[in-house]
């Protein structure tokens, strides 16, 4: 793979954005935790939402089929 190292894991930027989104933890909170820029945690929370909702979705598909 070509570019940089990503900084964090997956597992990392995970758990921030669980904080954030079932914890109700707030951007400034999170980014002050884990010394990481508010901006890292806006972005961590809109993929984790968007996962989320997939998620929410296929659950759904397949308990109705």
């Amino acid at each position: 793979p070509h570019g940089r190292q990503p900084k964090w894991t997956s597992e990392f930027m995970w758990m921030v954005a669980q904080k954030v989104v079932e914890e109700g933890m707030t951007y400034r909170e999170a980014s002050k935790t884990f010394n990481i820029s508010s901006g890292s945690v806006s972005a961590w929370v809109r993929k984790f939402r968007k996962e989320l909702s997939q998620q929410q979705i296929q659950n759904t598909k397949y308990q109705m089929g």
